[in-house]
């Protein structure tokens, strides 16, 4: 027991990483899920002046998105702060200010939306709508966070640093995207992709936002080493997910790390590289055309190169890492960072087992 609390069993490498997901997003839904059907309430109550963007705001109203990005917020309130009464409004306006803002720019930049059976997403809209509701989304962050008397400190210490970064890294991704200067000098790019501080491999920020929201909050700074778990986090994340997102992101232009790893081992035949350039010139100049068939030479060369294995040893890599810091300078009172590591380390295996394809559906905690 931790404070009154059942603390979650630890991921183990080799057990089941689907079932490892489910129980532990159900342990934190039994715990917080008062306070975040709280924040959620507050969104759903917002008033719009056209009922054009009112609908799309009801659209983006996915529970189970809201759920999985608020976790972090009610594990820092409880962890630090000890707080039994996590702040619903606040944690509303860090919802509205990156998760909804966000989401939707994503999609279209990114050049990929969803999957229709993923229920921890958002519903992709025009981009037009998306720019638009993005904008509301912020003046509603505002507005929550002034009733609260402390928006300048979270606009500065929180969504400046985080959010900005992302929109940004989002926008040079979007410029990049198809560009065959990117499958040259692998090793370097590699290097650069993993150790960058402006590399995309820290695009998804919600972890890091979520935290310094909740400190933020209550007038203080996060502690510098809660803020290196965090980024470790948060490059966990982005090589799990763009393990099993490779068809999606090489379609869409993106050169990520299974990729690049690829790219490194295969850079004296050229297959890899030559594989890309013949899908996209076919996506320029077919793009209605089927390109199944080439998505999946380009996947078998990526495979047979050792891509996805490579990439699965630097995730791993990057949660033992992140694991030791995080016992190390919180001990016991990180338990629960630690089972945020251990959920991408769990999504990890599961795809390692199943081909490295994602699965995406998975039960919802928010009811």
């Amino acid at each position: 027991m931790k404070d009154g609390r059942q603390v979650i069993r630890r991921f183990a490498p080799g057990q089941d990483g689907r079932g490892f997901r489910r129980d532990a997003f159900a342990e934190f839904a039994a715990r917080y899920g008062s306070h975040i059907s709280g924040a959620i309430s507050i969104l759903q109550q917002m008033q719009f002046e056209f009922p054009r963007l009112g609908v799309s705001h009801i659209e983006q109203m996915r529970p189970e998105l809201l759920f999985r990005h608020s976790i972090p917020f009610c594990v820092t309130e409880e962890t630090f702060f000890q707080a039994r009464d996590i702040s619903s409004s606040y944690l509303a306006a860090l919802l509205a200010g990156h998760t909804l803002a966000l989401t939707n720019l994503d999609y279209h930049l990114d050049g990929v939306g969803p999957a229709d059976n993923a229920s921890a997403t958002a519903k992709k809209i025009d981009l037009v709508s998306g720019t638009t509701y993005a904008l509301r989304m912020v003046y509603a962050a505002g507005r929550l966070l002034s009733e609260t008397g402390n928006a300048d400190r979270i606009f500065r210490d929180v969504f400046d640093p985080i959010s900005g970064f992302v929109i940004l890294r989002m926008y040079e991704d979007w410029a990049e995207r198809y560009s065959e200067d990117l499958l040259a000098h692998p090793e370097e790019r590699l290097r650069e992709y993993l150790n960058s501080p402006a590399s995309r491999i820290l695009a998804s920020g919600y972890w890091e936002l979520m935290a310094r929201g909740s400190f933020a909050s209550h007038g203080a700074a996060a502690p510098l080493d809660l803020i290196s778990v965090l980024r470790k986090l948060r490059k966990l994340r982005q090589i799990v997910d763009e393990i099993g997102d490779l068809d999606e992101d090489i379609r869409a232009g993106l050169i990520t790390v299974p990729i690049l790893y690829a790219l490194r081992e295969d850079e004296g035949r050229g297959q890899v590289g030559e594989a890309i350039r013949v899908l996209w010139r076919h996506q320029r100049n077919e793009p209605d055309a089927p390109d199944d068939d080439l998505i999946a030479h380009v996947r078998k060369l990526v495979e047979e190169a050792g891509g996805f294995e490579a990439s699965h040893a630097e995730a791993d890599s990057v949660w033992r890492d992140a694991c030791k810091d995080c016992a190390e300078s919180f001990g016991d009172q990180g338990s629960d960072y630690l089972v945020l590591l251990d959920i991408k380390r769990a999504k990890l295996e599961f795809l390692s087992k199943n081909g490295w394809r994602d699965q995406v559906t998975e039960p919802s905690f928010m009811k």
